[in-house]
């Protein structure tokens, strides 16, 4: 039986919880002002202590890693990312080794880091270290997830899919649909971006869900 991805309705970023036999895995965990909002989707979609296997993220950004150490205590769960992007949730520097980037990307980070309450965020994010490091292929049968992970570094250097069996896709930032589908704008390495989509392409994906949007047919993206 195929795992049902659950999208949670957390405001500008996407959390997705998958239902893994009699309990769940989450992909990625909104920031801490969506907190509230977070634990009202999960306890509705009834993910209550106990229940959840593991917390992954997609890349490092504070608006995907925001609530994960909050969450770990909460469900006594562990967190996994790829160890490109683990500085950034050890130091809470969000800019940390992410390189020159695109212009799109420094006009982006020139405002967003200058809003009073997202500077609030980011002084308040919670560090942590991650207990489990995801490499290209690691499957997740051990959480009930018939899924493996897919290292899509460009958008952050730790950027990750979760591929599902059934076709489906979990792309974090480096697929987004705000008003269309698109590949991310928002690029740390441009060369490693493209790479990463001639990889995605390959999948044979079904269904896109993406970091910021909603989901959509790959083939909208990839004709």
């Amino acid at each position: 039986m195929a795992n049902e991805i659950i999208p949670l309705k957390t405001g500008m970023v996407n959390c997705y919880l998958i239902k893994a036999g009699d309990g769940f895995v989450l992909v990625d965990t909104g920031i801490s002002l969506s907190r509230a909002v977070l634990d009202r989707e999960l306890e509705k979609n009834g993910c209550i202590p106990g229940k959840l296997k593991l917390i992954i993220m997609t890349h490092g950004d504070i608006d995907h890693s925001g609530n994960a150490f909050y969450l770990s205590k909460k469900f006594s769960v562990k967190t996994a990312m790829n160890v490109n992007d683990s500085a950034m949730v050890e130091s809470g520097k969000m800019l940390m080794d992410r390189g020159s980037g695109s212009l799109t990307r420094k006009i982006f980070q020139f405002f967003l880091f200058r809003l009073p309450k997202f500077r609030k965020v980011i002084e308040g994010f919670e560090r942590f270290t991650p207990d489990v490091l995801l490499e290209d292929g690691f499957s997740l049968a051990d959480y009930g997830v018939d899924a493996k992970i897919i290292l899509v570094p460009g958008h952050t250097p730790g950027s990750l899919g979760v591929f599902m069996a059934d076709g489906d896709f979990i792309a974090g930032d480096t697929l987004n649909n705000n008003r269309k589908p698109v590949i991310s704008p928002i690029v740390h390495n441009e060369a490693q971006l493209n790479d990463s989509i001639e990889k995605i392409k390959l999948l044979g994906i079904r269904t896109v869900y993406p970091g910021h949007g909603r989901p959509f047919m790959a083939v909208e993206l990839f004709k």
